[in-house]
């Protein structure tokens, strides 16, 4: 399964690939994607925390394929997670990757403010960030190709018992 996955992961890090699957996915096979318009994103995201204890901690997480799209002024983020096996948690873990997407591009923009010197007082103190904060849509897709039907949850709303 790992040689398979590595194939799999190499094949979808060609834009042409990539594209390919996002087409057909997320836009019903209509042409919206172009492998031009497609840049790989760095794979591993992580974030620096303290536990209960005070003690500092490292949450690090690896996506499998993940490219940034540019279309027109605005940017996306769409990651592949390739799944040989059916992972029961595997919305909860696409949750926390497109967080650690969310709280990369928040920490961006705090760097840049802070270099500019103009770091946000009052409100924005807190989160580094002014009422000018806007990120990139993250949109993961999880490429189920294991031998028996996908019997896991699809949706957050589906694990809440909301279905």
């Amino acid at each position: 399964m790992a040689e398979q996955n590595l194939h799999l992961n190499k094949l979808l890090s060609d834009p042409v690939y990539f594209s390919d699957l996002c087409n057909g996915v997320l836009f019903r096979g209509r042409l919206y994607l172009r492998p031009e318009d497609l840049m790989p994103v760095k794979g591993s995201q992580g974030v620096l925390y303290a536990d209960r204890k005070g003690f500092k901690k490292v949450l690090e997480r690896r996506r499998d394929v993940a490219m940034r799209v540019k279309n027109g002024a605005r940017y996306a983020v769409i990651a592949v997670e390739n799944q040989a096996n059916i992972h029961y948690a595997m919305v909860i873990r696409s949750l926390l990757y497109d967080a650690l997407d969310y709280a990369d591009q928040v920490q961006i923009q705090e760097k840049e403010l802070r270099q500019a010197g103009r770091r946000p007082s009052g409100d924005g103190f807190l989160s580094g960030v002014g009422p000018r904060l806007r990120l990139e849509p993250v949109v993961t897709l999880v490429l189920y190709w294991g031998s028996g039907r996908w019997d896991g949850g699809t949706s957050l709303h589906e694990l809440l018992g909301c279905v």
